[in-house]
């Protein structure tokens, strides 16, 4: 990337321009690259000054215009930025910059002891301040320090005057549409047919405070490249040097430039293999031998171990790249007989890849230990990542970790008691002193908690809840997940659940679903999906497992493990009408989108229909489990196959029944 250095420059001219009869105060500025420059404003400033202290630190900040100068600094030098005319020595401020003082601007500055006359510029009519006659159109400075009445200014024309109260030797030069015998009679230096005319930037003749003719000065636009100039703004290009404007664009090496419109600390830096003097006019920050060199030049040099990468100057190469240090390698790990970067592993003694600390965190290795460097709680065992250090465990961290039972409560280590329906191992964990086991929850209830999530109206049929009740499970309604998932996205709540029921769930899961769903079955919990709108959908992918899929990013759980049994126990219980299908395999394309990577997909046929059973389980370091069915592939799920379906209602009822008894006997 290229950028522009702000260099203050001292210019020096030898003398003024008069126009007009009135001789221009500009004064021979500082080149402010682009009205910005390092240096300071109109004064020192600072706290010996009883400015505020950021007027002479080098830098634009408060409400300063430039650089240590404007608002509540002292006024800025010409040349530089402005938002208003107290904001520059000159009083005036156009277009954002302060222009120099002139005997035209309209505004008493300069040397001028009255409005743009006296002190250089056009004398002054009688009763108007002045110090010397110098000052005065009737040459006469009274004792008052006031000019005297004149000719000049008695509203005739006589003496030598061309027009009234103008031309001639003695007073002033003529506007537009005044008499002339001379160029010099005219403000615009321009007398045609006895009249002056106005002056204008297209007339050809350098007047009106132009630097250059037609161009610069306040009323004009930039002068081109070459054309003389006093301050920036003087130029088009926005660059005046040693008053001549030059510019980054022009297409020559002119000024300080060490290539073409580059390098030399006015323009950007220059690229690969051009002209430079110093690392300073290089993109890439390194001048060898008069030529810039970097690390994108698809070349090995400089001391590069390998093409663009390793040594001092370039970034460390990737697996494989050349090396002769550690340090050449982005893994910091280079194999000394092959002279090569090794990838980074969690086990090679370096911190590098993802880790937050030596071979641990980053989500590829194994959680840190307390006191270890994290970014976030799944870095930590404790699962609790605070100001960047995973931290030890406590009964008040809000996470599940320790010995304790459930999130904050029970075990060993002198924790609160866990409430109803918490996890526990034994009744001393329990506030109610009653520990049920199946399924592991403070309290007295039989079989396993469930969470039922429904996103229309199953679960709140008495028949199906009086499958629940009649086989000793305890369950909760829970409210409908809708489009963007109320329950099965709060991990919070699933975490209180053995086994969630999600039935008829989105196409397409939310992020905070996913999320959460993942931590749920990570530490063990079971899934259950069902309903034909899942069918075909990319939730079956994303809900982990539901097939192993061949792209990781289809889903977190590509490593379940393989269920070799051709007939899985949720399909061994009692009055079994429906019989084992295929083992999916790597060759074998299911039409839920997902190409399986191996056999820990088993598919079953419901009662003689397309109704179908996938199993996945070994997910995560839990041991999670999901269990997927569909209804009769005609549009209706499972469930509603169970009150609306006359050929699949006794099948379907027995395959959930085995799964209730399956969950919830298995550990």
């Amino acid at each position: 990337m290229r950028l522009i250095s702000l260099v203050t420059i001292q210019l020096a001219l030898a003398s003024a321009l008069t126009l007009g009869g009135c001789p221009s105060e500009r004064s021979t500025p500082r080149d402010g690259g682009i009205g910005f420059d390092t240096g300071g404003g109109g004064g020192d400033g600072g706290a010996d000054s009883g400015m505020p202290a950021n007027c002479d630190n080098g830098i634009l900040d408060g409400n300063e215009t430039s650089a240590d100068c404007g608002g509540s600094c002292l006024p800025c030098a010409d040349g530089r930025m402005c938002a208003a005319p107290m904001d520059c020595e000159s009083m005036v401020c156009r277009t954002r910059y302060c222009l120099v003082a002139s005997c035209t601007d309209g505004v008493q500055n300069g040397a001028e002891t009255g409005l743009d006359c006296g002190g250089g510029c056009g004398r002054c009519v009688g009763g108007v301040a002045c110090t010397a006659g110098t000052d005065c159109l009737s040459g006469e400075c009274l004792p008052d320090s006031t000019c005297s009445a004149s000719g000049c200014e008695d509203g005739e024309q006589n003496q030598d005057e061309t027009g009234v109260d103008c031309g001639g030797m003695l007073c002033r030069a003529c506007a537009g549409g005044e008499g002339c015998l001379r160029t010099e009679d005219c403000m615009s230096s321009i007398c045609d047919a006895g009249t002056c005319t106005a002056s204008t930037c297209m007339d050809r003749t350098l007047n009106q405070e132009e630097t250059s003719t037609d161009c610069g000065g306040p009323n004009c636009d930039g002068c081109p490249d070459m054309f003389s100039c006093l301050i920036d703004t003087d130029c088009s290009g926005m660059r005046c040097v040693s008053g001549a404007c030059v510019s980054c664009m022009d297409g020559v090496q002119t000024a300080e430039e060490t290539d073409v419109d580059c390098g030399g600390g006015l323009c950007d830096t220059c690229d690969d293999r051009e002209m430079c003097i110093v690392g300073t006019d290089c993109t890439g920050g390194t001048c060898e031998t008069g030529l810039c060199v970097s690390c994108m030049d698809g070349v090995q040099n400089q001391d590069e171990s390998d093409a663009d990468c390793g040594g001092t100057l370039c970034g460390g190469c990737g697996t494989g790249g050349a090396c002769g240090v550690a340090a050449d390698c982005t893994s910091n790990i280079c194999d000394g007989p092959t002279g090569t970067c090794n990838a980074p592993g969690c086990g090679d003694g370096v911190l590098n890849g993802a880790e937050t600390d030596l071979d641990c965190g980053g989500g590829s290795c194994l959680a840190c230990m307390d006191g270890l460097t994290c970014t976030g709680a799944a870095d930590c065992q404790s699962g609790v990542c605070t100001g960047g250090v995973c931290q030890v465990p406590t009964c008040t961290d809000g996470a599940r970790n320790g010995g304790e039972t459930d999130t904050d409560c029970g075990g060993p280590d002198a924790c609160p008691r866990c409430a109803d329906r918490q996890r526990c191992g034994a009744a001393s964990d329990c506030t109610s002193d009653v520990c049920t086991s199946p399924p592991g929850r403070c309290g007295v209830f039989a079989g396993c908690y469930w969470g039922l999530i429904s996103q229309e109206t199953q679960f709140t049929d008495a028949n199906i809840q009086n499958l629940f009740t009649l086989n000793g499970h305890t369950f909760d309604v829970l409210s409908s997940n809708g489009t963007g998932g109320v329950h099965s996205s709060n991990a919070t709540t699933l975490a209180t659940y053995d086994v969630v029921v999600l039935h008829e769930h989105d196409r397409v899961l939310s992020a905070a679903e996913n999320t959460a769903l993942t931590a749920f079955l990570n530490r063990g919990g079971r899934l259950i999906v069902t309903g034909y709108d899942s069918l075909g959908s990319p939730t079956d992918c994303t809900l982990a497992g539901l097939v192993r899929c061949a792209s990781p990013s289809d889903g977190p759980f590509s490593t379940a493990i393989v269920v070799d049994a051709a007939t899985h126990g949720i399909m061994s219980g009692p009055a079994q009408t429906f019989t084992m299908g295929q083992a999916l395999t790597a060759t074998t394309t299911d039409h839920d989108r997902c190409t399986p990577t191996g056999g820990a997909v088993r598919l079953a046929s419901v009662g003689g229909t397309s109704s179908k059973l996938q199993i996945t389980e070994g997910i995560g370091t839990g041991n999670g489990m999901v269990v997927y069915w569909n209804g009769n592939g005609v549009g209706s799920g499972a469930l509603t196959d169970w009150n609306t379906t006359a050929a699949t209602p006794t099948a379907l009822q027995n395959l959930f029944v085995n799964t209730l008894e399956y969950l919830c006997a298995t550990p």
